[in-house]
């Protein structure tokens, strides 16, 4: 099995028997250093994307919502529930 292009040299390529994947619930302001925090969230097998609460940060909440939904989407990970919370910081 090749390893994904953002693994780190050295570390398992995947959940083995004795390592059950981190749950994660991650709470973001989707801007462009969260979106690249959720793709590795989606698609690193280590970690077990549980859900994502959005909040606005820099943008409105209801466009940290569409961003992070069209990141989830973009990683192959649309299926994770996304969750709109605070309208200001």
């Amino acid at each position: 099995m090749n390893a994904p292009p953002y693994a780190v040299p050295g570390a398992a390529a995947g959940p083995t028997a004795s390592h059950v994947p981190a749950a994660v619930i991650a709470d973001v302001d989707t801007g462009m250093d969260d979106a690249l925090a959720l793709v590795f969230l989606a698609r690193d097998p280590r970690i077990d994307l549980l859900a994502v609460t959005c909040v606005a940060g820099n943008t409105g909440v209801d466009r940290v919502v569409r961003n992070t939904l069209d990141v989830l989407h973009a990683a192959g990970a649309g299926g994770i529930p996304v969750a709109r919370g605070a309208e200001r910081p």
